[in-house]
């Protein structure tokens, strides 16, 4: 980064013109903007169950046998 170019400081009050801006929200923007994130949900839903649901098989196939075994001492 170059000195000659000044960097935000944080601790510097905001600029009172755009303080006081603000737009009313677009309802269809906001309904854009929430299916976006539910289908994102549900598709990190959908692979965490692709992942967690064959694994709970495996493990359920490698385990009968031994309970099979346990059980019939």
């Amino acid at each position: 980064m170059s000195a000659d170019v000044p960097t935000p400081d944080e601790t510097e009050p905001p600029v009172p013109e755009l303080a006081a801006f603000e737009l009313p929200l677009d309802e269809a923007f906001v309904t854009r903007v929430r299916c976006r994130i539910e289908r994102r949900v549900l598709a990190g839903d959908l692979a965490e169950l692709a992942w967690s649901g064959p694994l709970a098989a495996v493990i359920a196939l490698l385990r009968a046998p031994f309970d099979w075994f346990t059980t019939h001492d």
